[in-house]
């Protein structure tokens, strides 16, 4: 599928010492959803004990682009309305936890954004 409005993070993954991600969230009263694209970049270099291997050791969160996605929660995604969707990608994987696997489904969401007519409308400014 061909990303036409949103941050190309599959394109963009290619560069070096860069990671890009997608993630999902909501405020601490459940009423606002948010989804973010964003980037880590490596800071320094640590070696693994064991193994003596070199790993990278990533910065903070630099967001790219963010999304209010609170006025289509009432939306259709998958067959449930989009906060239910959203609700069971956080409760499945909590949106800080394993921050280096990406569930499909928030890929999903990804795809399902990209494509929504007024995506524009969502983007906040950064």
């Amino acid at each position: 599928m061909i990303m036409k409005k949103m941050f190309d993070i599959s394109e963009h993954n290619n560069e070096r010492h860069v990671h890009y991600g997608i993630k999902v969230g909501k405020d601490c009263r459940g009423e606002k959803y948010s989804f973010w694209i964003y980037k880590n970049e490596i800071e320094s270099w640590y070696r693994g004990e064991d193994s003596g291997a070199r790993y990278p050791e990533y910065g903070g969160d630099i967001i790219i682009e963010s999304y209010d996605l609170t006025p289509v929660l009432n939306r259709m995604i998958e067959g449930v309305t989009m906060r239910e969707f959203i609700d069971k990608i956080l409760d499945k994987w909590p949106p800080y936890a394993g921050k280096w696997y990406t569930p499909d489904s928030l890929y999903t969401l990804y795809r399902y954004l990209d494509n929504y007519v007024d995506t524009e409308k969502l983007k906040k400014k950064i």
